[in-house]
């Protein structure tokens, strides 16, 4: 595996460089100390070294200066800072063999290890492209995350776009596969409801106004959901049901019985732990040790001497040792 010590002043780019490096399959150490560097590159035995050119702990030219090589290895890289003027001619040292401007592409650092490192620049690119697939990927899946704990409601149409908070639309009737969902509780509120015009606004606790009407009778109605900072946390409660509809209220993360104790105040949390250890049974004692007899047993253990066998040992070894050199 190809090993890569990375000696650079910026911590940023010190990880990024680390964890790219890592994920196109080399072997990789970083440090931002030049104190350290001589001590790592005995154990690590690198074959390219990639530095800062002149940082406040680590002065890639001085390194470049003192270095060693053998058989053309390790490879010098600097890292030139923009906020650095330093004069091309100081880059003129023989043993440098590339100077990239900071901070460094993953395009630019592929090419480097292409030319400098013998590595096949299509691996690293198919490697390239998958880690970056997958950055992108989390990134995509933390923005659901957060909009999901945002608390929002959003109604699944046809094509999978959830309506925007703010937006407003007319639309018709879409039969019985309408559902509003409430992002958060990760419920279905209703099956029911077929989503004519569709508005959002904040009211002043948080909640949330949706202009719905029943597919049930067909007539307008107003659904208040509340979230957020509500009065009830425990609970979304939807008003202004239909006449042949009853008021819904959908379970979230309450102060049920069953609620995690993340949610939970600390009055609640005493008072759960107080009927936990009224329901809980009494331990029957004849089925452990009593704890007298255990004091007891430890100190009459300790009470008695235990005979020192170390000079036995000791006289036992020299004459093994004595019975090796003995002349026959």
């Amino acid at each position: 595996m190809y090993r890569i010590l990375l000696a650079i002043d910026d911590y940023n780019e010190l990880l990024f460089l680390e964890t790219l490096l890592k994920r196109l399959g080399l072997d990789v150490e970083g440090l931002q100390s030049q104190k350290k560097l001589e001590a790592v590159r005995l154990g690590f035995n690198p074959q390219m070294i990639i530095a800062s050119a002149l940082g406040k702990k680590i002065n890639g030219l001085e390194i470049a200066n003192k270095i060693k090589k053998r058989n053309g290895l390790p490879k010098m890289i600097l890292l030139r800072s923009p906020a650095h003027n330093i004069p091309e001619e100081m880059f003129g040292i023989e043993s440098i063999d590339e100077v990239l401007d900071s901070p460094v592409s993953a395009q630019k650092l592929i090419g480097v290890l292409a030319v400098h490192g013998g590595q096949n620049p299509d691996t690293l690119i198919e490697k390239y492209s998958r880690f970056k697939n997958q950055k992108n990927l989390e990134a995509e899946t933390d923005s659901q995350a957060n909009a999901v704990a945002s608390g929002s409601v959003f109604a699944d149409d046809a094509e999978g776009d959830p309506l925007a908070s703010g937006a407003e639309g007319s639309g018709t009737s879409r039969g019985d596969s309408d559902r509003i969902y409430v992002r958060g509780g990760g419920e279905i509120v209703d099956d029911n409801v077929t989503v004519g015009s569709a508005k959002e606004s904040r009211k002043e606790d948080d909640s949330i106004y949706v202009q719905g009407t029943f597919a049930s009778d067909g007539e307008s109605s107003s659904d208040y959901v509340g979230g957020g900072q509500s009065n009830s946390p425990d609970k979304i409660h939807i008003r202004g049901e239909s006449k042949n509809s009853t008021s819904t209220a959908v379970s979230g993360q309450g102060d049920g019985p069953h609620a995690p104790v993340s949610v939970l105040s600390g009055e609640q949390r005493r008072e759960r732990f107080t009927q936990y250890l009224k329901d809980k049974a009494p331990i029957d004692s004849s089925e452990h040790f009593d704890r007298k007899a255990i004091i007891a047993f430890n100190k009459k253990i300790r009470s008695e001497k235990i005979e020192d066998k170390n000079g036995e040992f000791e006289k036992s070894r020299q004459d093994f040792v004595k019975a090796l050199f003995k002349k026959n």
